[in-house]
Protein backbone atom coordinates (compact mmCIF):
# COMPACT_ATOMS: atom_id res chain seq x y z
CA UNK A 1 0.00 0.00 0.00
CA UNK A 2 2.94 2.50 0.76
CA UNK A 3 4.68 1.55 -2.48
CA UNK A 4 1.14 2.32 -4.27
CA UNK A 5 0.75 5.66 -2.74
CA UNK A 6 4.52 6.65 -3.59
CA UNK A 7 4.06 6.10 -6.89
CA UNK A 8 0.90 7.89 -7.27
CA UNK A 9 2.71 10.69 -4.91
CA UNK A 10 5.61 11.33 -7.24
CA UNK A 11 3.74 12.01 -10.43
CA UNK A 12 1.45 14.33 -8.59
CA UNK A 13 4.47 16.47 -6.99
CA UNK A 14 6.34 16.78 -10.31
CA UNK A 15 3.25 18.27 -11.91
CA UNK A 16 2.81 20.42 -9.02
CA UNK A 17 6.05 21.52 -8.92
CA UNK A 18 6.14 22.84 -13.20
CA UNK A 19 7.13 26.25 -13.96
CA UNK A 20 4.93 28.96 -13.98
CA UNK A 21 1.72 27.99 -12.69
CA UNK A 22 -1.07 30.47 -11.94
CA UNK A 23 -1.24 31.84 -7.90
CA UNK A 24 -3.14 29.32 -5.81
CA UNK A 25 -0.98 26.33 -6.87
CA UNK A 26 1.85 27.41 -5.16
CA UNK A 27 3.19 25.58 -1.76
CA UNK A 28 6.17 26.96 0.38
CA UNK A 29 8.09 23.85 -0.20
CA UNK A 30 11.51 24.74 -1.00
CA UNK A 31 11.14 21.87 -4.01
CA UNK A 32 9.98 19.19 -4.93
CA UNK A 33 13.19 17.18 -4.76
CA UNK A 34 12.32 18.19 -0.87
CA UNK A 35 8.94 16.60 -0.77
CA UNK A 36 9.64 13.61 -2.06
CA UNK A 37 12.42 13.09 0.37
CA UNK A 38 14.74 11.85 -2.77
CA UNK A 39 15.84 12.72 -5.95
CA UNK A 40 13.76 13.41 -9.37
CA UNK A 41 14.18 11.56 -12.14
CA UNK A 42 13.68 14.43 -14.13
CA UNK A 43 14.56 17.33 -12.03
CA UNK A 44 14.23 19.72 -15.27
CA UNK A 45 10.56 19.01 -15.81
CA UNK A 46 9.57 18.15 -12.45
CA UNK A 47 11.66 20.84 -10.34
CA UNK A 48 12.62 23.69 -13.37
CA UNK A 49 12.72 26.30 -10.62
CA UNK A 50 15.88 24.36 -8.76
CA UNK A 51 17.04 23.33 -12.70
CA UNK A 52 17.16 26.90 -13.25
CA UNK A 53 19.00 27.98 -10.48
CA UNK A 54 21.54 24.83 -11.22
CA UNK A 55 22.27 26.65 -14.79
CA UNK A 56 22.74 30.00 -13.49
CA UNK A 57 25.14 29.00 -10.76
CA UNK A 58 26.87 27.02 -13.89
CA UNK A 59 27.18 30.40 -15.52
CA UNK A 60 28.23 32.84 -13.12
CA UNK A 61 30.44 30.47 -10.96
CA UNK A 62 34.28 31.98 -10.82
CA UNK A 63 35.80 30.77 -14.42
CA UNK A 64 38.95 30.07 -12.82
CA UNK A 65 40.68 32.62 -14.57
CA UNK A 66 39.38 36.43 -13.92
CA UNK A 67 35.67 37.05 -14.58
CA UNK A 68 32.84 34.34 -14.52
CA UNK A 69 32.37 30.96 -16.44
CA UNK A 70 29.67 32.60 -18.94
CA UNK A 71 32.35 35.13 -19.99
CA UNK A 72 34.73 32.70 -21.49
CA UNK A 73 32.18 31.19 -23.34
CA UNK A 74 31.54 32.33 -27.39
CA UNK A 75 29.41 35.01 -28.21
CA UNK A 76 26.65 35.21 -30.92
CA UNK A 77 29.36 37.39 -33.15
CA UNK A 78 32.09 34.69 -32.68
CA UNK A 79 29.79 31.84 -33.42
CA UNK A 80 28.48 33.58 -36.34
CA UNK A 81 31.67 34.86 -37.83
CA UNK A 82 33.04 34.00 -41.21
CA UNK A 83 34.94 31.88 -41.39
CA UNK A 84 34.62 30.07 -38.48
CA UNK A 85 37.64 30.18 -36.27
CA UNK A 86 39.03 27.13 -34.31
CA UNK A 87 37.26 26.35 -30.87
CA UNK A 88 40.15 26.88 -28.62
CA UNK A 89 41.15 30.63 -30.51
CA UNK A 90 37.28 31.23 -30.12
CA UNK A 91 37.44 30.47 -26.36
CA UNK A 92 41.03 32.77 -26.11
CA UNK A 93 39.28 35.66 -27.77
CA UNK A 94 35.72 35.08 -25.42
CA UNK A 95 37.57 35.92 -22.71
CA UNK A 96 38.32 39.31 -24.01
CA UNK A 97 35.57 41.55 -22.46
CA UNK A 98 31.92 41.73 -23.30
CA UNK A 99 30.32 41.54 -26.29
CA UNK A 100 27.91 44.36 -26.44
CA UNK A 101 24.89 44.77 -28.96
CA UNK A 102 21.97 46.73 -29.19
CA UNK A 103 18.52 44.80 -28.38
CA UNK A 104 17.27 42.48 -31.20
CA UNK A 105 13.51 41.67 -29.56
CA UNK A 106 11.30 43.83 -30.52
CA UNK A 107 10.72 45.69 -27.61
CA UNK A 108 11.23 49.11 -26.66
CA UNK A 109 15.13 49.77 -28.42
CA UNK A 110 15.21 46.68 -30.05
CA UNK A 111 12.03 47.34 -32.43
CA UNK A 112 13.06 50.79 -33.45
CA UNK A 113 16.41 48.92 -34.72
CA UNK A 114 14.23 46.05 -36.39
CA UNK A 115 12.39 48.78 -38.07
CA UNK A 116 15.69 50.29 -39.22
CA UNK A 117 15.89 53.52 -36.51
CA UNK A 118 18.52 54.77 -34.71
CA UNK A 119 19.70 57.04 -32.58
CA UNK A 120 18.16 57.81 -29.44
CA UNK A 121 14.33 57.30 -28.88
CA UNK A 122 11.98 58.82 -26.56
CA UNK A 123 13.49 56.84 -23.63
CA UNK A 124 16.90 57.79 -24.16
CA UNK A 125 18.87 58.59 -20.37
CA UNK A 126 19.91 61.45 -19.22
CA UNK A 127 18.36 64.83 -18.01
CA UNK A 128 16.39 65.55 -14.74
CA UNK A 129 13.65 63.98 -13.70
CA UNK A 130 11.13 64.88 -10.39
CA UNK A 131 11.65 62.52 -7.53
CA UNK A 132 8.37 61.83 -6.70
CA UNK A 133 7.90 60.88 -3.25
CA UNK A 134 7.26 57.44 -2.22
CA UNK A 135 8.14 54.73 -0.28
CA UNK A 136 9.91 51.03 -1.34
CA UNK A 137 7.50 48.57 -0.40
CA UNK A 138 8.72 45.75 2.40
CA UNK A 139 12.38 45.19 2.08
CA UNK A 140 12.82 46.59 -1.71
CA UNK A 141 14.45 48.61 -3.47
CA UNK A 142 14.60 52.37 -2.33
CA UNK A 143 13.27 53.57 -5.61
CA UNK A 144 10.93 56.73 -5.97
CA UNK A 145 7.51 56.24 -7.72
CA UNK A 146 7.71 56.80 -11.41
CA UNK A 147 6.11 59.87 -12.65
CA UNK A 148 3.45 59.73 -15.13
CA UNK A 149 1.44 56.78 -16.32
CA UNK A 150 2.76 54.56 -18.93
CA UNK A 151 0.14 53.34 -21.95
CA UNK A 152 -0.42 49.66 -21.17
CA UNK A 153 2.31 47.32 -22.11
CA UNK A 154 4.66 49.91 -23.05
CA UNK A 155 7.27 52.91 -21.63
CA UNK A 156 5.79 55.67 -19.34
CA UNK A 157 6.39 58.57 -22.01
CA UNK A 158 5.52 61.44 -19.44
CA UNK A 159 9.09 62.51 -18.36
CA UNK A 160 12.48 62.43 -19.29
CA UNK A 161 14.27 59.96 -18.78
CA UNK A 162 10.75 58.31 -20.00
CA UNK A 163 10.61 56.00 -17.35
CA UNK A 164 12.23 54.05 -14.39
CA UNK A 165 12.23 51.29 -16.15
CA UNK A 166 15.64 50.70 -17.84
CA UNK A 167 14.36 48.44 -20.48
CA UNK A 168 12.89 51.23 -22.17
CA UNK A 169 16.47 52.90 -22.05
CA UNK A 170 18.48 53.00 -25.74
CA UNK A 171 21.59 52.86 -23.90
CA UNK A 172 20.52 48.94 -22.90
CA UNK A 173 22.99 46.42 -24.86
CA UNK A 174 22.45 42.62 -24.98
CA UNK A 175 24.86 39.89 -24.72
CA UNK A 176 24.05 36.07 -25.87
CA UNK A 177 27.18 33.29 -25.32
CA UNK A 178 26.90 29.62 -25.74
CA UNK A 179 29.09 26.94 -23.89
CA UNK A 180 31.55 25.00 -25.89
CA UNK A 181 28.94 22.10 -26.57
CA UNK A 182 26.18 24.83 -28.27
CA UNK A 183 28.65 26.94 -29.72
CA UNK A 184 30.48 23.67 -31.93
CA UNK A 185 26.69 22.22 -32.49
CA UNK A 186 26.17 25.32 -34.50
CA UNK A 187 29.18 25.78 -36.58
CA UNK A 188 30.18 21.59 -37.08
CA UNK A 189 26.71 22.09 -38.67
CA UNK A 190 27.14 25.30 -40.55
CA UNK A 191 24.49 26.74 -39.20
CA UNK A 192 25.89 29.81 -39.19
CA UNK A 193 25.97 30.55 -42.68
CA UNK A 194 23.06 31.29 -44.89
CA UNK A 195 24.24 28.55 -47.65
CA UNK A 196 24.83 26.50 -44.50
CA UNK A 197 20.92 27.06 -43.84
CA UNK A 198 19.95 26.51 -47.17
CA UNK A 199 21.66 23.22 -47.24
CA UNK A 200 20.69 22.02 -44.03
CA UNK A 201 16.50 22.95 -45.57
CA UNK A 202 17.66 20.78 -48.62
CA UNK A 203 18.36 17.77 -46.73
CA UNK A 204 15.64 18.29 -44.41
CA UNK A 205 17.75 18.24 -41.38
CA UNK A 206 16.32 17.77 -37.82
CA UNK A 207 18.26 20.41 -35.89
CA UNK A 208 19.09 18.82 -32.14
CA UNK A 209 21.57 20.20 -30.25
CA UNK A 210 23.41 18.14 -27.50
CA UNK A 211 21.94 17.66 -24.15
CA UNK A 212 24.70 19.59 -22.92
CA UNK A 213 23.92 22.40 -24.34
CA UNK A 214 23.49 25.75 -22.46
CA UNK A 215 23.10 29.55 -23.51
CA UNK A 216 22.74 32.86 -21.66
CA UNK A 217 21.52 36.24 -22.88
CA UNK A 218 21.84 39.17 -20.63
CA UNK A 219 21.13 43.05 -20.58
CA UNK A 220 23.60 45.55 -19.63
CA UNK A 221 23.50 49.31 -18.64
CA UNK A 222 25.83 51.76 -18.23
CA UNK A 223 27.27 51.93 -14.94
CA UNK A 224 26.71 55.88 -15.31
CA UNK A 225 22.97 55.33 -15.53
CA UNK A 226 22.83 53.24 -12.40
CA UNK A 227 21.63 56.59 -10.22
CA UNK A 228 18.87 57.36 -13.08
CA UNK A 229 17.31 54.21 -12.86
CA UNK A 230 18.05 52.32 -9.76
CA UNK A 231 18.34 55.90 -7.39
CA UNK A 232 19.39 55.11 -3.54
CA UNK A 233 20.60 51.48 -4.63
CA UNK A 234 24.39 51.16 -4.38
CA UNK A 235 26.83 50.35 -7.23
CA UNK A 236 28.23 47.14 -5.81
CA UNK A 237 25.08 45.76 -5.50
CA UNK A 238 25.51 44.63 -9.24
CA UNK A 239 27.69 42.49 -11.42
CA UNK A 240 29.88 44.66 -13.23
CA UNK A 241 31.75 43.77 -16.17
CA UNK A 242 33.90 45.78 -18.73
CA UNK A 243 33.38 46.69 -22.64
CA UNK A 244 35.76 48.67 -25.17
CA UNK A 245 33.80 51.12 -26.97
CA UNK A 246 35.47 53.22 -29.24
CA UNK A 247 39.21 52.29 -27.79
CA UNK A 248 37.70 52.78 -24.37
CA UNK A 249 36.70 50.91 -21.48
CA UNK A 250 33.39 51.19 -20.52
CA UNK A 251 31.84 49.18 -17.36
CA UNK A 252 28.46 47.72 -17.70
CA UNK A 253 26.13 46.50 -14.98
CA UNK A 254 24.04 43.24 -15.03
CA UNK A 255 20.22 43.56 -14.77
CA UNK A 256 18.78 40.22 -16.49
CA UNK A 257 19.59 36.87 -17.85
CA UNK A 258 17.90 34.45 -19.69
CA UNK A 259 19.30 31.18 -19.10
CA UNK A 260 18.58 27.59 -21.33
CA UNK A 261 19.70 24.24 -21.61
CA UNK A 262 18.82 21.39 -23.94
CA UNK A 263 18.36 18.77 -20.79
CA UNK A 264 15.06 17.98 -22.00
CA UNK A 265 13.88 18.25 -26.20
CA UNK A 266 12.31 21.33 -26.11
CA UNK A 267 15.28 22.81 -23.27
CA UNK A 268 14.64 24.01 -20.17
CA UNK A 269 13.41 28.40 -20.06
CA UNK A 270 13.94 30.02 -16.96
CA UNK A 271 14.99 34.55 -16.46
CA UNK A 272 16.20 36.18 -13.98
CA UNK A 273 16.23 39.71 -12.76
CA UNK A 274 18.00 42.33 -10.18
CA UNK A 275 16.71 42.72 -7.37
CA UNK A 276 16.06 46.39 -7.97
CA UNK A 277 14.56 46.46 -10.97
CA UNK A 278 11.08 48.50 -11.04
CA UNK A 279 8.47 45.86 -12.57
CA UNK A 280 10.51 42.87 -12.16
CA UNK A 281 7.24 41.41 -11.07
CA UNK A 282 4.72 43.19 -12.95
CA UNK A 283 1.77 41.80 -15.37
CA UNK A 284 2.79 37.65 -14.99
CA UNK A 285 4.30 37.54 -11.34
CA UNK A 286 7.55 36.09 -9.74
CA UNK A 287 7.51 32.75 -9.25
CA UNK A 288 10.68 30.40 -7.66
CA UNK A 289 9.51 27.42 -5.66
CA UNK A 290 13.38 26.46 -4.72
CA UNK A 291 15.42 29.71 -4.16
CA UNK A 292 12.74 32.38 -2.97
CA UNK A 293 11.55 32.07 0.54
CA UNK A 294 8.70 33.65 -0.75
CA UNK A 295 7.50 31.23 -3.71
CA UNK A 296 5.09 33.42 -5.00
CA UNK A 297 4.88 37.08 -5.67
CA UNK A 298 1.83 38.36 -7.59
CA UNK A 299 1.61 41.18 -10.03
CA UNK A 300 0.93 44.76 -8.45
CA UNK A 301 -2.76 45.44 -8.79
CA UNK A 302 -2.19 48.15 -11.12
CA UNK A 303 -4.50 47.23 -14.47
CA UNK A 304 -1.59 47.10 -17.00
CA UNK A 305 -1.92 51.06 -16.81
CA UNK A 306 1.16 51.65 -15.29
CA UNK A 307 4.77 49.79 -14.75
CA UNK A 308 7.26 50.33 -12.59
CA UNK A 309 6.19 48.70 -9.40
CA UNK A 310 8.31 48.10 -6.40
CA UNK A 311 8.85 44.38 -5.17
CA UNK A 312 10.24 43.28 -2.11
CA UNK A 313 13.46 41.59 -2.62
CA UNK A 314 13.47 37.92 -3.23
CA UNK A 315 15.13 36.57 0.43
CA UNK A 316 17.16 33.33 -0.49
CA UNK A 317 16.15 30.04 0.96
CA UNK A 318 18.94 28.01 2.95
CA UNK A 319 19.09 25.41 0.20
CA UNK A 320 19.78 27.99 -2.49
CA UNK A 321 22.27 30.01 -0.32
CA UNK A 322 23.99 26.56 0.32
CA UNK A 323 24.28 26.09 -3.59
CA UNK A 324 25.58 29.51 -4.44
CA UNK A 325 28.39 29.16 -1.99
CA UNK A 326 29.54 25.58 -2.51
CA UNK A 327 29.70 26.69 -6.32
CA UNK A 328 31.95 29.39 -4.43
CA UNK A 329 29.78 31.99 -6.83
CA UNK A 330 30.59 35.87 -5.70
CA UNK A 331 28.07 37.07 -3.21
CA UNK A 332 26.63 40.00 -5.78
CA UNK A 333 24.58 37.33 -7.70
CA UNK A 334 22.35 37.09 -4.24
CA UNK A 335 21.28 40.20 -5.30
CA UNK A 336 19.31 38.47 -8.84
CA UNK A 337 16.01 36.94 -8.21
CA UNK A 338 14.40 33.98 -10.34
CA UNK A 339 11.44 35.52 -12.08
CA UNK A 340 10.09 32.28 -13.26
CA UNK A 341 10.84 29.70 -15.57
CA UNK A 342 8.90 27.69 -18.22
CA UNK A 343 8.12 23.86 -18.89
CA UNK A 344 5.92 23.72 -20.82
CA UNK A 345 3.49 25.65 -23.39
CA UNK A 346 0.25 25.38 -21.43
CA UNK A 347 -1.11 24.45 -18.15
CA UNK A 348 -3.45 21.35 -17.72
CA UNK A 349 -6.61 22.99 -18.65
CA UNK A 350 -5.06 24.57 -21.56
CA UNK A 351 -3.86 28.02 -20.44
CA UNK A 352 -1.08 29.44 -22.25
CA UNK A 353 2.13 29.56 -19.78
CA UNK A 354 3.67 33.00 -19.80
CA UNK A 355 6.90 34.11 -18.32
CA UNK A 356 8.19 37.42 -19.94
CA UNK A 357 11.41 40.02 -18.65
CA UNK A 358 10.89 42.87 -17.55
CA UNK A 359 14.10 44.18 -19.33
CA UNK A 360 14.07 42.00 -22.37
CA UNK A 361 10.79 41.26 -23.37
CA UNK A 362 10.06 45.01 -21.97
CA UNK A 363 7.23 46.34 -23.96
CA UNK A 364 5.50 42.34 -24.52
CA UNK A 365 5.89 40.80 -20.54
CA UNK A 366 1.96 40.11 -20.78
CA UNK A 367 2.10 38.58 -23.98
CA UNK A 368 5.27 36.81 -23.55
CA UNK A 369 6.28 32.82 -23.41
CA UNK A 370 10.09 32.10 -23.72
CA UNK A 371 9.08 28.50 -24.88
CA UNK A 372 6.62 29.69 -27.26
CA UNK A 373 8.85 32.48 -28.60
CA UNK A 374 11.73 30.37 -29.54
CA UNK A 375 9.82 27.14 -30.61
CA UNK A 376 9.12 29.49 -33.57
CA UNK A 377 12.75 29.97 -34.75
CA UNK A 378 12.46 28.38 -38.16
CA UNK A 379 14.72 28.38 -41.44
CA UNK A 380 13.15 28.13 -45.13
CA UNK A 381 14.82 27.14 -48.06
CA UNK A 382 16.17 30.45 -48.83
CA UNK A 383 17.95 30.13 -45.34
CA UNK A 384 15.82 32.88 -43.59
CA UNK A 385 13.10 32.37 -40.72
CA UNK A 386 9.37 32.50 -41.37
CA UNK A 387 9.06 35.60 -39.21
CA UNK A 388 10.60 38.31 -36.93
CA UNK A 389 10.97 36.00 -33.61
CA UNK A 390 7.45 34.80 -33.81
CA UNK A 391 5.60 38.26 -34.06
CA UNK A 392 2.97 38.23 -36.71
CA UNK A 393 1.39 41.87 -37.27
CA UNK A 394 3.52 42.91 -33.72
CA UNK A 395 1.56 40.28 -32.17
CA UNK A 396 3.29 37.18 -30.45
CA UNK A 397 1.89 33.68 -29.91
CA UNK A 398 1.84 32.15 -26.91
CA UNK A 399 0.69 28.78 -26.07
CA UNK A 400 0.94 26.08 -28.32
CA UNK A 401 2.91 26.71 -31.59
CA UNK A 402 0.31 27.36 -34.42
CA UNK A 403 2.48 25.20 -37.29
CA UNK A 404 0.51 26.96 -39.99
CA UNK A 405 0.60 30.54 -38.42
CA UNK A 406 4.39 30.10 -37.52
CA UNK A 407 5.32 28.80 -41.21
CA UNK A 408 6.58 25.65 -40.53
CA UNK A 409 3.71 24.31 -43.48
CA UNK A 410 1.52 25.54 -45.88
CA UNK A 411 -2.11 23.90 -46.88
CA UNK A 412 -3.20 24.09 -50.67
CA UNK A 413 -6.66 24.35 -49.31
CA UNK A 414 -8.25 26.19 -46.01
CA UNK A 415 -7.32 26.14 -42.94
CA UNK A 416 -8.62 23.24 -40.90
CA UNK A 417 -11.24 23.61 -37.92
CA UNK A 418 -8.45 21.78 -36.07
CA UNK A 419 -4.58 21.54 -35.40
CA UNK A 420 -2.93 19.79 -38.56
CA UNK A 421 -1.05 16.47 -38.65
CA UNK A 422 2.04 15.46 -39.95
CA UNK A 423 0.54 13.54 -43.21
CA UNK A 424 -2.80 15.64 -43.90
CA UNK A 425 -3.66 16.06 -47.47
CA UNK A 426 -2.52 19.08 -48.86
CA UNK A 427 0.59 19.58 -46.27
CA UNK A 428 3.52 20.66 -47.30
CA UNK A 429 6.41 21.73 -45.25
CA UNK A 430 7.73 25.41 -45.36
CA UNK A 431 10.67 25.63 -43.33
CA UNK A 432 12.63 23.55 -40.73
CA UNK A 433 12.96 23.82 -37.30
CA UNK A 434 16.08 25.92 -35.78
CA UNK A 435 15.56 23.72 -32.31
CA UNK A 436 14.52 26.78 -30.48
CA UNK A 437 17.39 29.16 -31.50
CA UNK A 438 16.45 31.78 -33.05
CA UNK A 439 20.69 33.41 -33.10
CA UNK A 440 20.23 31.08 -35.98
CA UNK A 441 18.13 32.43 -38.97
CA UNK A 442 18.93 35.79 -37.55
CA UNK A 443 22.16 35.88 -37.12
CA UNK A 444 23.49 33.82 -39.98
CA UNK A 445 26.03 35.76 -42.29
CA UNK A 446 25.31 35.79 -45.72
CA UNK A 447 27.66 33.71 -47.59
CA UNK A 448 25.39 33.55 -50.78
CA UNK A 449 25.00 37.35 -52.08
CA UNK A 450 28.59 37.66 -52.39
CA UNK A 451 30.62 34.51 -51.18
CA UNK A 452 33.95 36.15 -51.84
CA UNK A 453 33.28 38.97 -49.74
CA UNK A 454 30.68 37.22 -46.97
CA UNK A 455 28.17 39.66 -45.29
CA UNK A 456 28.94 39.93 -41.58
CA UNK A 457 26.81 39.03 -39.15
CA UNK A 458 23.96 41.65 -38.13
CA UNK A 459 24.46 40.34 -34.33
CA UNK A 460 27.92 41.61 -34.30
CA UNK A 461 29.12 43.01 -31.47
CA UNK A 462 29.28 47.21 -31.26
Amino acid sequence: MRRLLYALMVPALAFAASACQRAGDFTPAASAEAKTGGSLPNPAMSAPDQTAWDIFILAVKPSGSKGTTFETWPSDAETFSPPPPTTEAMLAHASSGLHLRPPVLPGAAGRRRLEGGGGQGAAAGGGSHAMMAGAAAGDGPPNPIPPGVAKPNDCDAAQAPATFEPGCDAAMQEEVRRNPAAHNFIVNNHLNSVSGLRKAFQAQMVVDFPTDAVEVKMNWLPVEMLATYYPGVAQDQFYIATDMVSGKKQQYALVAMHVISKQVPNWTWATFEHRANRGRCDFVGCNDLYGAVNPHVAAADNGGKTQGSVYPACAKTPALQAALKTAGVAPVFANYCLKGSQADFTDNEGLAIRVGNSITENGFVPQASCMTCHGEANVTSAGKATSVFGFFNNNGQIGAIDPILAGYWKLGGPAPSYTPYQGMPGLQRNAISADFVWSIPFCAYDDVTDPKHPKPTRCASK
